[in-house]
């Protein structure tokens, strides 16, 4: 598990857990996307975007430990 910093809010997720493919079709995305799972360490809440959103820049890896979950 690594650590990524959202660059515009500076908050940090764990990432990449894991990597998956959209099952449902609609606006933003489609059947058959792949996407990358990360969490919010402090809510412990679930994020799904297309992975190559994530590794468009607007997320850079960092080199702390995963922070623990409250």
């Amino acid at each position: 598990m690594s650590v990524w910093r959202h660059k515009k809010s500076q908050r940090l997720y764990l990432a990449i857990l894991s990597k998956g493919i959209v099952a449902c079709s609609g606006d933003s995305l489609r059947d058959g996307d792949e996407v990358t799972i990360y969490r919010d360490p402090d809510t412990m809440q679930y994020f799904v975007r297309r992975t190559t959103e994530f590794n468009d820049g607007r997320f850079e890896m960092t080199l702390l430990n995963p922070p623990r979950p409250k």
